[in-house]
């Protein structure tokens, strides 16, 4: 009988479940690689984090303030990023030496010429929340890091914990 149906080109039980097992099989994959960008669900993250750049010689501390207000967007090799820098701000740089007595104190430097160390806060849109890739880069607390845009480029360290809001797309 089974015979029979097979030649007539009708399926059987055994049939319809494996093309429904192929079948799933292949929405699986096609949702894995095809469909959202985290693979089943369709939610990104949104992150915001700050950088901090040690020994920023002063001019190119004074050009890159220029940029402060901009909102200026990250970018990767030589594409940009869904990320921006929302905010930079600076302070002189301290050294901690020993003194003479050699006891390390800290020394603000002054005067022309002292070094900066800058602050960037970014705000990106991450698509796995566990790795936080901003581009190629892993943010972790201090890891180094580059704070890079059309317009600079400065290494530095991620300094604050990360703020973690779950977008729905």
């Amino acid at each position: 009988m089974e015979e029979k149906n097979r030649r007539s080109g009708k399926f059987n039980v055994v049939d319809i479940v494996i093309l429904a097992i192929v079948l799933a099989g292949l929405v699986f994959v096609g949702m894995k690689f095809l469909g959202s960008r985290n693979g089943l669900g369709s939610a990104t993250t949104r992150i915001e984090y700050t950088v901090l750049v040690e020994e920023v010689l002063p001019d190119v501390c004074e050009t890159v303030m220029e940029y402060r207000k901009a909102n200026v967007q990250l970018m990767a090799n030589g594409a940009l990023l869904d990320g921006h820098v929302v905010d930079i701000s600076y302070q002189p740089h301290i050294n901690y030496e020993p003194n003479d007595a050699g006891i390390v104190t800290p020394s603000k430097e002054e005067g022309e010429g002292a070094r900066m160390d800058m602050i960037f806060t970014i705000q990106a849109t991450v698509e796995n929340p566990v790795t936080c890739k901003v581009g190629t880069q892993e943010v972790r607390i201090g890891k180094s890091h580059i704070v890079k845009t059309a317009e600079f480029e400065l290494e530095g360290y991620p300094t604050t914990t990360l703020t973690k809001e779950v977008i729905e797309e």
